[in-house]
């Protein structure tokens, strides 16, 4: 574990940020005290990075989250489309509707 100033650290952030990413933590202090640490991001399920982008994407008001139950949504099956085939169907669908 690295103890860098916090002068240090923006001198020479490239390195320490490299140092993080190999999973080193790095605390950082200013005037002799410790006041916050670098470290790599926890990891995360695929099923927990979809909900986080989900709530962004709400936050930003660009999608509205529903009222289902999130566990069932993500434990669905997930589907792979190949090129366009999943466009096609749409459009077929949308034809033959009589709305």
């Amino acid at each position: 574990m690295a103890v860098v100033s916090a002068s240090e650290l923006k001198a020479k952030a490239s390195a320490y940020i490299a140092r993080a990413e190999r999973g080193e933590q790095v605390l950082i202090t200013r005037h002799g005290k410790i006041v916050a640490q670098l470290c790599p991001p926890p990891q995360l399920s695929r099923d927990e990075r979809d909900r986080a982008r989900l709530e962004e994407l709400a936050r930003q008001g660009l999608v509205r989250l529903g009222t289902g139950n999130w566990e069932v949504f993500l434990a669905r099956p997930k589907v792979r489309v190949e090129g366009n085939a999943l466009v096609q169907a749409v459009l077929g669908e949308r034809e033959e509707s009589p709305w």
